[in-house]
């Protein structure tokens, strides 16, 4: 990426860097999570620590939540999404 590809993105508003790609790409995060949230939807795991993946809208919207990432990415295609991962 060169240096003004760089500038541009610095310069970028919250709100114009969440609209990037909206609508077609989507981003995969991994959590780790302790009790609640897993038990709550439904997740169970003989380990209080759950490791969970999380599927986002470009806008950071949360689209869902599972312990496969392979299902998390069958997800995001079944829209039509372009998941990317993100570390």
């Amino acid at each position: 990426m060169g240096e003004n590809q760089e500038n541009r993105f610095a310069s970028m508003k919250a709100n114009e860097f969440a609209a990037l790609g909206g609508g077609q790409i989507a981003y995969i995060r991994e959590v780790a999570h302790s009790g609640g949230l897993g038990s709550e939807a439904g997740i169970s795991s003989p380990v209080s620590k759950v490791k969970l993946f999380a599927l986002h809208g470009a806008d950071g919207q949360p689209i869902m939540v599972s312990e496969n990432r392979d299902e998390v990415i069958a997800n995001a295609f079944q829209i039509n999404l372009m998941p990317l991962a993100v570390h």
